[in-house]
């Protein structure tokens, strides 16, 4: 099973809608591709991609290539509930897996280096979405 990374926080005083534009701008300014994003009042949700496919690609299947950051390709899901005056959001990042639009599968389509490499971007990445989440611009 694909670790990644899990951050789970309430964004105050803030609707699912409006959590959901937030995180979506958040997204891009990280460099991640929008797959999927939508919602209701009730629950929102977001699927995004980080990483070119043809440059993880071709970079990946060099000797040690998936070790390297631009050999990697990390997934993004995001998902919005209200909670109270405010909303609920579970954010996850892992590693992201092309062929099958799924995260990377432990010794089937990933080895065990290649896991703690990608487990630990995973959570730079995560830290870098943090960190511009609670950026406190005027966005």
């Amino acid at each position: 099973m694909p670790k990644g990374a899990l951050e789970e926080f309430v964004l105050d005083n803030i609707g699912v809608a409006p959590a959901i534009d937030l995180i979506l701008r958040t997204l891009k300014e990280s460099n991640f591709k929008i797959l999927e994003s939508g919602g209701t009042a009730v629950r929102g949700h977001v699927k995004a991609v980080w990483g070119g496919k043809l440059k993880s690609y071709f970079i990946g299947n060099l000797p040690f290539g998936k070790l390297f950051k631009s050999g990697k390709r990390l997934g993004a899901e995001v998902e919005v509930t209200p909670h109270g005056s405010g909303s609920y959001v579970r954010l996850l990042i892992v590693p992201y897996m092309e062929l099958w639009n799924r995260p990377e599968v432990f010794l089937i389509s990933q080895g065990i280096l290649e896991k703690l490499t990608d487990d630990s971007f995973s959570h730079k990445k995560l830290d870098e979405v943090m960190t511009r989440l609670k950026t406190p611009i005027a966005r």
